[in-house]
């Protein structure tokens, strides 16, 4: 879909802006977030010294997600910038195009046949822009788990939690300086 002949890429760059479809986002999204119906825009600035090429995205769109603690869906914002290097298998760091910022922290691929494909990267870098354990906020306070109950709406009916008995002796530990381990603390 965005295959490239590197020789056809013009030393001054260019540039060029597709929609990603919710169907294409989907396997790199993951389980938890879902592109809207505008998919995901992609705007790509490739630029090439000799056989290297850099690549500089920004992915932007409209997402929803799972809360990771509360189960309800959330908005989520996609912005997101990367730089990406590639590198045919004989090239070196030294040619890189002028206007890529500090090479050496670049992401690198190395290519063969004169051609480069930036589907794999952008799904790539898609994947790594969504949060690991996306929350609806950062004060969720989740789910009961007794009873199931979004805890953000307000409390459940369930009891508090019982204190296990093999844990009691802990209680009565006393901890050097002087504090006590709790409030019904004994001399053992």
């Amino acid at each position: 879909m965005f295959r490239f002949v590197v020789e056809e890429i013009p030393e001054s760059g260019f540039e060029f802006t597709r929609t990603l479809d919710a169907a294409w986002a989907r396997p790199y999204c993951g389980a938890q977030f879902v592109a809207g119906d505008d998919g995901v825009s992609m705007h790509l600035k490739l630029s090439r010294a000799g056989n290297t090429v850099a690549v500089q995205g920004r992915l932007t769109g409209a997402l929803t997600f799972t809360c990771s603690r509360c189960a309800e869906q959330a908005p989520f914002a996609l912005d997101y910038a990367f730089t990406h290097l590639f590198l045919e298998e004989e090239s070196n760091r030294s040619k890189v195009p002028k206007d890529v910022p500090d090479p050496e922290e670049l992401d690198v691929t190395v290519f063969g046949g004169g051609e480069i494909d930036l589907e794999p990267l952008v799904g790539e870098e898609l994947a790594l822009a969504l949060p690991i354990i996306p929350r609806c906020s950062e004060t969720c306070r989740g789910l009961c788990q007794r009873c199931g109950r979004n805890l953000n709406e307000g409390p459940c009916a369930c009891p508090p939690d019982e204190e296990d008995p093999r844990w009691a002796a802990l209680r009565r530990v006393k901890l050097e300086g002087g504090h006590d381990a709790g409030p019904e603390e004994k001399d053992v």
